[in-house]
């Protein structure tokens, strides 16, 4: 139990450390707080959005989340029941995962796609927090 909330509680860090990137990338922030050039700025915001670093609590959450789906979603191969420490072998039981974790990827995908299509000049100035 204590690594379910542990995991669960590392998936909203990593989801609300993306507003970081909001707060510094927003109007070159963090370029004028560094007191950067316009091509120093820029250098900053393109390690952001396309490096491993932008997308480092992206990969910690990736990691978090499948831990969280192998705590629900896997169950003794003998008894059915829970994995306890005896447990010989485990078995994938989907039916007991919740549903983001079994379609999040394409519902993230799907709402993101909604996102840029019909609300583009709503969230265009949080580019930053949904890259």
């Amino acid at each position: 139990q204590r690594s379910l909330t542990f995991s669960s509680v590392t998936i909203l860090l990593c989801w609300v450390f993306s507003y970081v990137y909001q707060v510094f990338g927003y109007h070159d922030r963090l370029a004028m707080w560094l007191g950067l050039s316009k091509l120093g700025a820029m250098t900053v915001m393109v390690a952001i959005r396309a490096t491993p670093f932008g997308f480092f609590h992206v990969f910690v959450a990736g990691v978090a989340a499948s831990r969280v789906f192998m705590i629900v979603a896997t169950e003794d191969a003998e008894t059915g029941g829970a994995v306890v420490p005896s447990t010989k072998k485990v078995i994938l039981a989907a039916k007991n995962a919740p549903m983001v974790l079994r379609f999040g990827c394409t519902a993230g995908y799907v709402l993101y796609a909604c996102m840029v299509v019909f609300l583009t000049k709503y969230i265009k100035s949080h580019y930053y927090f949904f890259h």
